[in-house]
């Protein structure tokens, strides 16, 4: 039997960078509520949005795609409808984002 490689995911566990991509500036969506968690807990770290709806959140710019985003974002929610995300997933890749955690409907 082949050995199963080992998957690095430090890079999600502890990220320096995060993306919430498809946030809302709806108090109650999830993506608000996780940039609201992040503001609260004092997290250090980049903190990037991406919206096509959007161009701030609050005091925080949006971009308007994944392919926006800087190269080696270390974690990326995806809060983005089911028939979206294998795009997404796909755009996260070309940007060098370390692992995405997907929140889908749909």
């Amino acid at each position: 039997m082949a050995a199963i490689p080992a998957i690095e995911i430090s890079r999600l566990m502890r990220p320096r960078s995060i993306a919430i991509i498809g946030i809302s500036p709806e108090p109650s969506s999830a993506g608000f509520l996780a940039l609201r968690n992040l503001e609260e807990f004092d997290y250090r770290g980049a903190i990037h949005l991406v919206s096509r709806n959007q161009t701030n959140i609050g005091d925080r710019a949006c971009l308007r795609a994944i392919d926006d985003l800087p190269d080696g974002v270390d974690a990326a929610m995806l809060l983005l409808p089911r028939v979206a995300i294998e795009d997404a997933v796909a755009a996260c890749a070309r940007r060098g984002v370390g692992g995405v955690v997907v929140f889908a409907a749909g």
